[in-house]
C-alpha cells in the first residue's frame, strides 16, 4: 500500500509516530485530560522510544502494555502507585515521585532491610530500585511462575549477575547439574526470603541441608558431631565446617575436602595435640 505521500514506507513511519502524535495531540487539545485510566497513560507510554530524564541522566518510560496484562499488578491502575498523579492534568510534569513498593508490602521491606540487601542501592531518590532489580517493574510476575526472574530456576542466572565468584564455584558444585525443573539446588534453596540470611550454625545448615539429604542429615544427628551439636557445644561441626558452601564437591573428586586422601587433613582441623577435642 501506498501512502497518500507516495512514500512506499509512509505508513510505517506513520505508524512508528502514532503514539507521540497522540501525547503532542494530548497536551495541545488536552488540557481537561487527567491521569485516572491506564489507557490515558498508555497513549504516551506505548511509545517504546519514550524517555525520561532524572538527574540529568536520560531512562526510558515505555511501559509494553502485554506485560503489565501479564503481570501481578495488573488489576491495579498506575495511579496506585504513582500515587502523586492521582487527579493530575495531562501531560504531567516529567520529575515525578519515584515509586515506593513499601506502601503495600511493608512487611517484605521490613525484612529486607534485616538481610545483606538492605542498604544496596539504598538511594532515597528509587526507594524501589531494591524491588526492580530482581522483580522487574511493569511486568512482576510471581515466583512460581516459571518465566519470572525470581522463579527458582533462574535464580543462579539472577544472583549471578552481581554474585559471580559465587556463581563460579556452585557451577563446579553437584548443585549446578540442570535437571527437569532447574539446577539440582537453587541460590534460594538455602538463601529463602527477602531477608536472604544464609543458615548458620549446625541446627540451621542441618535442616536446610536435610531438606535433600535426609538420609545424611539423619546420620549426622546421631553421630558424636550431631549429638555435641544438640547439648550446645560450640565446638561441634556442621554441613559446611566439612564440606564447604558454595563449591562443595564430591567425596570423589581428589580436590573435595571430604576425598579419602584429604580425611586427615579435614578433621585436623579440630583434632589435633592440644585441641579441646
Amino acid at each position: 500500500m501506498i501512502c497518500p505521500s507516495g512514500d512506499p514506507n509512509g505508513f510505517q513511519r506513520l505508524a512508528r509516530l502514532a503514539p507521540a502524535a497522540a501525547c503532542v495531540m494530548l497536551m495541545v487539545f488536552g488540557g481537561t485530560a487527567f491521569a485516572q485510566e491506564n489507557e490515558d497513560c498508555l497513549m504516551c507510554h506505548e511509545d517504546p522510544d519514550l524517555v525520561g530524564e532524572r538527574a540529568g541522566q536520560e531512562f526510558s518510560v515505555f511501559v509494553d502494555p502485554a506485560a503489565f496484562a501479564a503481570s501481578v499488578h495488573s488489576g491495579f491502575a498506575c495511579i496506585d502507585c504513582h500515587t502523586e498523579l492521582d487527579g493530575v492534568e495531562l501531560p504531567h510534569d516529567e520529575e515525578l515521585e519515584p515509586v515506593d513498593c513499601a506502601m503495600c508490602h511493608d512487611d517484605i521491606a521490613e525484612e529486607l532491610e534485616l538481610g545483606p540487601h538492605g542498604s544496596w542501592a539504598d538511594d532515597p531518590m528509587t526507594p524501589a530500585a531494591k524491588c526492580t532489580v530482581c522483580h522487574g517493574a511493569h511486568n512482576v510476575m510471581p515466583p512460581s511462575d516459571p518465566d519470572s526472574p525470581v522463579n527458582a530456576s533462574h535464580s543462579m542466572e539472577l544472583c549471578g549477575r552481581c554474585h559471580a565468584r559465587e556463581l563460579r564455584r556452585v557451577g563446579e558444585s553437584p548443585h549446578s547439574r540442570m535437571g527437569a525443573n532447574g539446577p539440582a539446588a537453587s541460590c534460594v534453596s538455602c538463601h529463602s526470603g527477602h531477608a536472604m540470611t544464609p543458615p548458620h550454625g549446625e541446627t540451621e545448615e542441618v535442616a536446610i541441608c536435610g531438606t535433600c539429604h535426609e538420609q545424611q542429615a539423619v546420620e549426622h544427628r546421631r553421630s558424636l558431631h550431631g549429638r555435641a551439636a544438640a547439648a550446645g557445644d560450640p565446638l561441634a561441626p556442621s554441613c559446611v565446617t566439612c564440606h564447604e558452601h558454595h563449591a562443595i564437591l564430591p567425596h570423589t573428586n581428589p580436590a573435595s575436602p571430604t576425598a579419602n586422601m584429604n580425611i586427615p587433613l579435614l578433621c585436623g582441623r579440630c583434632h589435633r595435640e592440644g585441641t579441646a577435642v
